[in-house]
């Protein structure tokens, strides 16, 4: 089971002639099994899920990357100025340092339960500003980065262990949409 890629052609049509397929050839042949209803249901709400995802992927993103960008050179004044830099340009790089840390757990997090695309994208938002405010609050700004980078280490642990389902359902995922593959977790 799996989805299909224009790479899979070639492999296809060769497996079909009986030719022997080169190892150089990125994809794989692909062949049509019988189904059963609750299957073709499953197939149905897992495409329903994967469009979701597709429909918030692009407007966290863009929202992650001006965060970043700002941050980012918020940063690099702040070096270029050093300790005559204004006390709220120093908190607000870091704030947004925090939330952009925070955004692949937040990414990982939603990814647990099926979730329409609007409440997808408000479950991020909350979530990185949570955890960008517990961890500023519990290292009183010392050395809040280390939280978020924990955490996102332990769920990509504790998923790996599980199968791999919340980075398969998570924005963060490849994008079948746009061609890239994505393997099966059973």
């Amino acid at each position: 089971p799996g989805i299909v890629a224009n790479t899979d052609i070639a492999p296809t049509v060769l497996a079909y002639f009986g030719l022997p397929i080169p190892t150089q050839m990125v994809g794989r042949p692909f062949s049509l099994e019988p189904t059963d209803a609750p299957s073709l249901g499953r197939l149905e709400s897992d495409v329903s899920r994967q469009d979701a995802v597709e429909a918030v992927r692009p407007q966290l993103f863009r929202g992650l990357a001006i965060s970043a960008a700002i941050a980012l050179w918020l940063a690099a004044l702040l070096m270029l100025i050093g300790d005559a830099g204004p006390r709220g340009v120093r908190t607000l790089a870091r704030a947004l340092l925090l939330i952009v840390l925070s955004a692949p757990a937040a990414m990982l997090l939603v990814a647990l339960r099926p979730l329409p695309p609007s409440v997808m994208v408000a479950g991020v938002v909350g979530l990185v500003l949570l955890i960008a405010f517990l961890s500023s609050w519990m290292t009183r700004w010392r050395s809040g980065y280390v939280i978020p980078s924990l955490l996102v280490a332990g769920l990509l642990v504790y998923d790996l262990l599980r199968g791999q389902q919340m980075l398969y359902w998570s924005p963060l995922s490849y994008s079948p949409a746009a061609g890239a593959r994505t393997l099966p977790w059973t």
